[in-house]
């Protein structure tokens, strides 16, 4: 009885580590700001949740250059349109990626995360053309800004 007890938690537990991903946030990546904050075309938001990627964070040499990173990709469809974002990082609990310009903007453009073969259930957020999103020290998008030239170095 033991045996067939320790049988079904090994088993369970594999079944859970093996699941879709679950996203439980969209955010634009500067704000940090989910709530009724849309995302902007072009700009690079993030997407909290579990089972969204590698153990470790994988972070990609050229960022936004490949739709697909260590197994992770993202697509939203608004509509009859599916486009991939351009990837930055990918961990289990967080993903960062670029909104490509030519996302249809929507009040809700449809997320989805795919981790080595296993899709995440869609998530609704609003898409648009222009939103500000300011970078912060503590990523909190509150208090001190952080401010740079384009080559990214700190004014």
């Amino acid at each position: 009885m033991r045996s067939i007890r320790l049988l079904s938690t090994v088993l369970i537990a594999a079944s859970i580590g093996t699941g879709a991903p679950v996203i439980t946030s969209i955010a634009n990546a500067a704000g940090n700001i989910g709530f009724n904050s849309p995302i902007a075309q072009g700009s690079i938001f993030v997407i909290k949740g579990s089972g969204l990627g590698p153990a470790n964070i994988l972070i990609d040499s050229s960022p936004f250059q490949h739709t697909t990173l260590g197994g992770t990709s993202i697509a939203i469809t608004v509509g009859s349109t599916t486009v991939n974002a351009l990837m930055y990082y990918a961990s289990d609990g967080q993903v960062a990626a670029l909104l490509p310009s030519n996302t249809p903007l929507t009040s809700g453009g449809n997320f989805a995360v795919t981790y080595n073969g296993q899709t995440s259930a869609a998530l609704g957020h609003g898409l648009v053309a222009s939103n500000v999103g300011v970078f912060s020290v503590d990523s909190s998008g509150q208090g001190p800004g952080i401010v740079t030239y384009p080559d990214y170095s700190l004014v």
